[in-house]
């Protein structure tokens, strides 16, 4: 070990264990080390004065001070004179205090179960859909009964219908035995000529009071019918058709009755709904002819009147020596009036009523779609042009109209299209270029309507007054049977719509 050496001899010690004791120190010296003395930490901050919690004797008061989170009781333990513990006594009270404020307050407001509601009303625009109105009437009957696949439907259609619905009415004027040349009693009546047994000339009358009876029959006063209705007058018979004369027949009394005798049997106007036959005239006096003015109950005219255009194309008619005429369809065999008022079989093609398809059929309702079914056929036997003529106008349904609280272009705003069930449909908002919308929620910002279904001049076939409303979007086209909600008349019908994501 050189630095050992050279140690030695730098101090040049003389003995080995001088020079051991100066290297590894005094062996025994821990025989005589100083003893220090060591305080307890209740010693030292007792000797202080530092907090009456470590004057305590109580280890329990000791540890609480030196662990517990609670603010400001370690600094009431730890206040270095009374005056400091005295201002934390206070806080710490004064926060207790507020805690317990605080608490009742919140138990309080739960135990009260208060609702909280808020309520924010937000206007914006949103897309307008598009909206199809149809009449619940698809076509006029005053002019759907000049077609003839249609008038013979419809024929069929009232022999299917129970008797007792037929004759509806009779048997409250079987007691009136005074004999009236009647007036058509009403506006929705249809004539068609029909075979009926009549008497004939001066003595008719005579010949009907000699035999002490009549007929079953419904008497209309000359002034009023039983229901008050005012009596209906027809423009297209000519005075002498309207007055009595010596060659006149009475049918009507005896429309009940078969005629055995040929010189019996006479064609009259005959009226399925009101089952007025009259005015009657032998065979003879009737001739083939076309008429270019027939109105809506079938009254016609070989002429038009002067300064008067066609109404129609010539149109196969029936006219009698008086100038009375009446429109006839040759496709189908005359009715024989005895026979329908009996609730016999029809003198219609048997062939024809089995492709009706009201064979064995006893219900109203049944009777009644099934009608509806075969004039939906028979119409689409014509043109579109034709159908579209037979129905609704637009401006004979829509009176008033207007949107976003401004009125609406009813030729412009609208486009008509024929619907099979409904006939012309009109729809609002169809133009894909042009997006309407609607600045506020509300009917008043909405689409309004005054509609008018002229329920004078319904089909016996439609089970209902009012229109169908179908609401879809501009890209899909309308299907109003299927889709749509019904609106009666008489009433102020609202729909509401809601925004759902990108779909109505």
């Amino acid at each position: 070990m050189s630095w050992i050496q050279n140690l030695k001899n730098w101090e040049r010690l003389p003995e080995s264990a001088e020079y051991m004791k100066k290297v590894y120190g005094d062996p025994l010296a821990y025989l005589n080390a100083d003893q220090s003395k060591f305080v307890t930490e209740r010693e030292y901050f007792g000797d202080f004065g530092y907090g009456e919690c470590f004057n305590s004797t109580s280890s329990e008061v000791q540890e609480f001070c030196y662990k517990t989170s609670a603010h400001g009781i370690p600094m009431i333990g730890q206040a270095p004179n009374r005056y400091y513990r005295g201002v934390w006594i206070l806080l710490f009270i004064g926060c207790m205090s507020m805690l317990y404020y605080n608490a009742d307050s919140v138990l309080d407001k739960y135990n009260r179960n208060e609702k909280i509601v808020d309520i924010q009303l937000k206007f914006d625009t949103a897309p307008f859909p598009a909206i199809t109105l149809c009449n619940l009437n698809p076509y006029k009957a005053s002019l759907a009964s000049n077609v003839a696949l249609v008038q013979r439907t419809l024929n069929a259609f009232r022999d299917a219908m129970p008797s007792d619905k037929k004759n509806k009415g009779n048997d409250d004027d079987d007691d009136d035995d005074t004999p009236h040349r009647m007036k058509r009693s009403s506006k929705d009546a249809y004539f068609e000529p029909g075979y009926s047994k009549c008497v004939c000339g001066k003595s008719s009358s005579e010949q009907f009071e000699g035999e002490g009876k009549h007929s079953t029959t419904d008497a209309i006063d000359d002034d009023h019918d039983d229901n008050d209705e005012e009596p209906y007058e027809d423009p297209y018979e000519s005075s002498t058709a309207k007055t009595a004369s010596d060659d006149d027949c009475e049918g009507d009394r005896y429309k009940y009755d078969e005629p055995i005798l040929e010189e019996n049997r006479c064609i009259c106007a005959f009226d399925r709904g009101t089952q007025d036959a009259w005015p009657c005239h032998p065979p003879t006096d009737w001739r083939n002819t076309s008429c270019l003015f027939c109105n809506e109950h079938a009254f016609c005219r070989e002429h038009p009147p002067a300064g008067e255009a066609p109404t129609h194309a010539p149109r196969i008619c029936l006219c009698a020596s008086t100038g009375f005429c009446i429109a006839y369809s040759d496709k189908a065999p005359m009715i024989e009036i005895w026979k329908f008022l009996s609730g016999g079989p029809t003198t219609e093609d048997p062939n024809f009523l089995e492709a009706m398809g009201f064979a064995g059929m006893t219900d109203e309702v049944a009777i009644v779609n099934k009608a509806k079914e075969n004039i939906m056929f028979a119409m689409a036997t014509l043109s579109m042009g034709e159908r579209q003529g037979l129905s609704t106008t637009k401006r004979e349904l829509i009176h008033k109209c207007s949107f976003n609280g401004m009125a609406c272009d009813i030729d412009g705003d609208f486009m008509t299209h024929v619907d099979p069930v409904f006939g012309n449909c009109f729809t609002f908002n169809y133009n894909r270029t042009v997006n309407l919308t609607s600045i506020r929620a509300g009917p008043m910002y909405g689409l309004r309507m005054l509609v008018y279904v002229n329920a004078s001049d319904y089909m016996p076939t439609t089970e209902a007054t009012g229109v169908r409303l179908t609401i879809h979007d501009k890209e899909d086209f309308p299907f109003p049977d299927t889709f749509g909600y019904s609106a009666p008349t008489g009433y102020v019908s609202s729909f509401g719509l809601r925004l759902v994501g990108n779909q109505i």
